[in-house]
């Protein structure tokens, strides 16, 4: 259901096959189930959209239920540029609940909340000129358009400092949700066609701007990572500690790693 929903908000079409109940009232596996292909062309196929909506006015008991089922088949329907496909899901969409204009009504309200920018977004955008949206970065052009930066953001985890080889680990996450570390080296943040090569190389992470953007972009993430040094020697390290694979022991506690290989003994250690 969750990989239905981000296509769907990607533009994409979805549409799904469901399995029937057994007479004990249990669902077979769909590898179980699906032994030929006759089978698999006798199940029907249905929009992900509309048959989301059966599923969850089916279970809606209440007027709260009810409510957050259109919130999200509207939702949903708010990505649909195409009027006309638009409207066939309205037609469609009035034997479960109200009719046209109230379905009209609530996609409208659905792009007016998705299109309002968080207040985070908004002081992101006043500080360094761009903003996050459905797991992409935005700008505003000179003459008032919308430049999509990227199908990815980057989370800062930590800077190790050193002269020579200082490198960096992201965070990398796309628009379907998709999650990679990444380790960058001084020379990949530097070089626009190196940092594009780093994240290809990775996956589905494409960076649609240019240099100028990127420098943006650094400028934020730079301010809001931490910087670590790295411990090249184990044994005892003359800051005051002992230094094992698995963490620090201070003289009074053990410290464990955490899932990034990072310790944090306080300030200035």
């Amino acid at each position: 259901m969750k990989a239905g929903k981000l296509a769907t908000e990607q533009n994409l079409t979805v549409s799904v096959k469901e399995i029937p109940i057994t007479e004990e009232g249990k669902k077979e596996n769909p590898d179980t189930y699906f032994k030929n292909q006759l089978l698999f062309k006798a199940v029907e196929e249905e929009d992900f959209i509309l048959w989301l909506a059966a599923k969850l006015f089916e279970s809606s008991g209440n007027t709260e239920q009810k409510s957050d089922a259109v919130k999200q088949i509207a939702h949903l329907l708010s990505f649909i540029d195409d009027d006309t496909k638009l409207n066939m899901f309205i037609d469609a969409l009035t034997k479960y609940h109200r009719g046209r204009l109230f379905w009209q009504k609530a996609i409208e309200n659905e792009r007016t909340r998705r299109d309002r920018p968080k207040e985070d977004d908004i002081d992101l955008n006043r500080q360094y000129g761009f903003w996050i949206d459905r797991g992409k970065y935005f700008s505003t052009t000179e003459k008032g358009g919308v430049l999509e930066w990227s199908n990815f953001t980057l989370a800062p985890l930590f800077h190790i400092k050193d002269p020579i080889m200082a490198k960096r680990l992201y965070l990398l996450t796309n628009e379907l949700g998709i999650k990679e570390i990444v380790e960058m080296n001084q020379e990949d943040l530097i070089s626009l066609q190196k940092f594009r090569q780093k994240l290809e190389s990775l996956g589905n992470f494409i960076w649609k701007a240019g240099e100028k953007e990127l420098i943006k972009l650094k400028s934020s993430l730079y301010e809001k990572t931490e910087t670590a040094t790295q411990i090249k020697q184990l044994g005892w390290n003359k800051k005051g500690f002992f230094a094992f694979g698995n963490g620090i022991f201070d003289g009074q506690q053990f410290h464990e790693v955490n899932e990034y290989g990072i310790v944090h003994l306080g300030e200035g250690r």
